[in-house]
């Protein structure tokens, strides 16, 4: 950061953040990496959705945008649920604090599993989303807490 000229974000942070006030929709595509989002996803939301920009004093720039995310899992859909719903409650929950719209998701699950015929429907239908995604309505996909598991840690 250039703070000798009263800027408290470095150069490409500032460009991010410009782009952003330009967009009416984001979408993130990443793998479903450790339950999570990728660090680096991670990283970027954290230091470009920061405050001034998502929230805080005069923080509202990003209210009714929209967010979408597209996510690849390893493998099928019926071990990656339980940990997506926890993802989505989590995203969604900030997506919502910087006054934003969250959208269902697209996730793709296990691609490098599917067949040819599996993957071109995949697409299909992506093609379809992005042809309506104006129009979409706010996402239902993780509204509540009951969505999480509780894991309890012993320890010897």
């Amino acid at each position: 950061a250039n703070k000798k000229n009263g800027e408290t974000f470095a150069a490409d942070i500032r460009r991010e953040r410009e782009l952003s006030l330009w967009a009416d929709v984001f979408i993130f595509v990443y793998p479903f990496y450790l339950s999570y989002i990728p660090g680096i996803t991670h990283s970027w939301l954290e230091r470009v959705f920061s405050y001034g920009l998502a929230f805080g004093k005069e923080g509202d720039k990003l209210k009714g945008k929209k967010m979408m995310l597209m996510y690849s899992t390893g493998g099928p859909q019926k071990y990656a649920e339980r940990l997506e719903k926890k993802m989505l409650f989590i995203i969604h929950d900030r997506v919502k604090f910087w006054q934003m719209t969250p959208l269902d998701p697209f996730p793709v699950y296990g691609p490098a599993i599917m067949t040819e015929e599996e993957r071109k429907e995949a697409l299909r239908k992506l093609g379809e989303r992005m042809k309506i995604l104006d129009t979409l309505p706010e996402s239902t996909a993780a509204t509540s807490q009951e969505h999480f598991i509780s894991y309890h840690i012993t320890t010897p």
